[in-house]
């Protein structure tokens, strides 16, 4: 039995973030469920294996309908449109609260959620260049030593989406911290938030990063760490 099993999730994320953050369900046994379109590509097999999916455009009442059943009896929902897009469609946190008092939102976009940028569609390579990331990637070519002259530069990329599964990555961590908090017991299983660190680890934090999230107040059972090894 994993260490989320139990616990509901509702996947409306687009592209990698909002995707990526639901995407434990198969190893921690979360049940998770997703809005979806009908094309299916090995990259959508990829971040929704284990999801239980189905189609609607919640732009239609039936469909709001459904989702609003699905809202009652689920833990966490998680979707990453552009910042006030959720709440046109009807389901910002203040509504999804009222159906079900114990939920958590877990809200992913490029720049936040108050942001100036708040309302911009950026996506893994655009971050790649913002922070100066891609040029490292770049071929050195030129006269000079470390100067740049790549006829494509738009085509160098770091091998992997970075910015993009980090995101994701923050947003599950969130979650847990919300979960460590609440006295929620889902089914038959422990409290919620007992198995922070076999969740962290699962997600590729070693020991030391965990006791630092600890250490630093960023998730709860404080009495576990007082200090930072090392």
């Amino acid at each position: 039995m994993g260490p989320l099993n139990g616990i509901r999730v509702i996947d409306l994320g687009r592209h990698r973030p909002g995707r990526g953050a639901p995407s434990w369900s198969p190893a921690w046994e979360p049940r998770s469920s997703r809005s979806n379109a009908c094309k299916q590509s090995a990259y959508w097999v990829q971040y929704n294996s284990g999801k239980k999916s189905l189609s609607m455009d919640l732009r239609k009442e039936e469909a709001k309908t459904a989702l609003r059943k699905l809202i009652k009896v689920s833990d966490v929902v998680v979707q990453n449109f552009r910042p006030g897009t959720i709440d046109e469609m009807g389901f910002g946190y203040d509504v999804v609260k009222k159906l079900n008092p114990r939920i958590i939102m877990a809200n992913v976009s490029a720049y936040g959620q108050f942001g100036p940028y708040r309302r911009d569609a950026r996506a893994d390579g655009d971050h790649d260049d913002e922070g100066r990331h891609r040029s490292l990637h770049a071929p050195r070519r030129g006269r000079g030593a470390g100067e740049h002259q790549d006829s494509r530069p738009w085509e160098r990329r770091a091998m992997v989406e970075v910015p993009d599964f980090l995101a994701g990555t923050i947003a599950v961590s969130g979650d847990f911290w919300h979960f460590g908090r609440t006295p929620a017991i889902v089914g038959s299983t422990p409290k919620v938030g007992e198995h922070n660190e076999e969740v962290l680890s699962l997600l590729g934090y070693s020991k030391e990063e965990i006791a630092k999230l600890y250490a630093n107040d960023v998730i709860g059972n404080w009495d576990h760490y007082d200090t930072v090894p090392g």
